[in-house]
């Protein structure tokens, strides 16, 4: 609703030759048509205002000024009692409707007439035209794709068309953008789409590295702390019985044979009486030692013979996690794809 000013004549006609008009179907514009000299207001004494409107409909001159009714303030009423609002958008007589696309199968697929033009989206907008009584005209970019916009409100490519308003809508499986967002509106989504990333597949581990496969890294982690731990007991039970006969001078000596005899018992070697700790304690700790690494041998056997029968590869890329660590270059077809990263700070 336009209220008059104090330059009517100036309002008016900045009023009628903005390009907004071309986007707003419900305008009301009031200009006085008689103005009472002792009257100092709207409702006072004997003014008349004229109420105005523009077409919006029609294939041309969608700016062109159309009378609605009068309002008399005297008594205020009006002289027709029209509607001030009409329903313009439901039948648009023919108005055209300029829509942004491009070739892209299977959405977007431009004839050379209305009748050739096919694809999905293409159809629906179609359809949407008729529905209204609308005039479909394609606006064609050969060039720039899906394109982009900038800052300063210009662009190139489709959505350069759009921000421009060199077209009305635009398709041609276009995504919900956030960057996009604070220059256009957008719809109701039609499809649900995504994006496939393709990676390279997981190549064959190298051949040395087989036999760490039998266990995970928690277990070689336990697996060799158990190996310290055993020869820092089997140390201090030589070492105590040592210091028992005041021998202590063999420390170094000992440690070798401590280090010794738990390796051949880890590896399933034969250990010698010299090697085990003397007394009872150390026939005890030798039947635990003995124990455990007959379990260990098997389990790291038996899972050596599942590695071996099937192929070991490196670890696969199932995930976006795991694609951001790979940190493999990767790159796309078009700028279209990367625009869903814009602005974006977590990696995956």
């Amino acid at each position: 609703l336009f209220l008059p000013g104090d330059n009517l004549l100036e309002n008016l006609s900045h009023i009628y030759s903005m390009q907004e008009l071309k986007y707003i179907a419900d305008i009301v514009i009031v200009n006085r048509e008689y103005k009472d000299e002792d009257s100092q207001g709207l409702y006072m004494s004997d003014n008349v205002f004229s109420l105005w409107t523009h077409s919006y409909r029609g294939m041309d001159e969608n700016a062109k000024r159309m009378f609605l009714d009068l309002w008399f303030s005297k008594n205020q009423s009006f002289m027709l009692d029209e509607n001030l609002y009409p329903d313009k958008l439901v039948n648009q007589m023919g108005r055209k409707l300029e829509m942004a696309t491009f070739q892209y199968e299977p959405y977007s697929i431009i004839g050379s007439s209305e009748t050739e033009s096919k694809g999905s989206e293409m159809v629906t907008c179609l359809t949407f035209a008729r529905h209204y009584n609308m005039t479909p005209v394609l606006v064609v970019n050969d060039e720039g794709y899906w394109g982009d916009i900038f800052d300063n409100w210009t662009g190139y490519g489709l959505l350069g068309n759009l921000v421009e308003d060199k077209a009305d809508i635009g398709f041609s499986a276009l995504y919900t953008w956030e960057s996009d967002y604070y220059f256009l509106d957008l719809s109701k989504p039609l499809v649900r789409t995504g994006i496939t990333c393709l990676v390279p597949a997981p190549s064959l581990a190298a051949g040395w590295t087989t036999p760490l496969y039998s266990f995970s890294t928690t277990m070689w982690a336990a697996v060799g702390s158990m190996f310290f731990v055993c020869i820092f007991v089997q140390f201090f039970m030589h070492y105590f019985h040592a210091k028992i006969y005041d021998d202590t001078n063999q420390s170094l000596k000992l440690l070798d044979r401590s280090i010794l005899c738990v390796l051949k018992l880890f590896v399933q070697q034969v250990v010698t009486t010299r090697e085990t700790p003397p007394g009872r304690s150390g026939k005890y700790f030798m039947g635990l030692l003995f124990t455990f690494s007959l379990f260990l041998s098997s389990s790291y056997s038996s899972g050596l013979s599942s590695i071996m029968t099937i192929p070991r590869y490196g670890r696969p890329i199932n995930t976006v996690e795991e694609f951001a660590e790979s940190k493999i270059s990767w790159g796309a077809t078009q700028d279209a794809w990367t625009m869903s990263l814009k602005g974006v700070e977590d990696p995956t």
